[in-house]
């Protein structure tokens, strides 16, 4: 049986998640022997297994890993309602994801900026100081429901501002 099956990337490569990088090359490098799709005939555990090291070994895709809560089942199909605390909105959504940055992780400045209504999970985030912003649901540009047009909108605005300031 591969290692983890399925859950966290800690689990998936067997190490703590204070695991030093270089702990993580070496595990990576002994499961990758055993698991290698061209060795073992099971691409899946190996692909499973690579992903985990590509995240687990980069310094920024690992932060922001560790930022994030694997949901049990995810926000999968349309009619997700999403409310957007900038306007007081309720935005009406499509998802498809199994994870949900946990708010109480976030660095200081940054702001939950939008929340899914069906399980109070963070939807949309934004750091002003750097000119970021970020959703987690798709914008249903058309066709289809128009709710999120604001941030279209807001986006744009955002990318005129910082264009003039430079």
């Amino acid at each position: 049986m591969a290692p983890g099956m399925g859950g966290s990337l800690y689990e998936v490569l067997r190490v703590e998640p204070t695991a030093m990088i270089s702990e993580i090359k070496t595990v990576y490098r002994s499961f990758a022997k055993v698991y290698h799709h061209d060795l073992s005939g099971n691409g899946w555990d190996y692909t499973e297994i690579h992903n985990a090291y590509e995240t687990l070994s980069d310094p920024k895709a690992r932060a922001v890993y560790d930022m994030s809560l694997k949901k049990k089942f995810g926000h999968h199909g349309g009619n997700h309602p999403v409310h957007n605390i900038q306007n007081g909105r309720v935005e009406i959504s499509a998802q498809n994801h199994n994870y949900a940055v946990d708010p109480a992780t976030l660095p200081k400045g940054v702001e939950v900026t939008h929340i899914n209504l069906n399980d109070g999970t963070c939807a949309g985030l934004a750091y002003p100081a750097l000119n970021v912003m970020s959703l987690q649901y798709h914008l249903e540009a058309s066709p289809g429901p128009d709710d999120s047009d604001c941030v279209f909108r807001d986006f744009v605005e955002l990318m005129k501002s910082v264009k003039y300031r430079a």
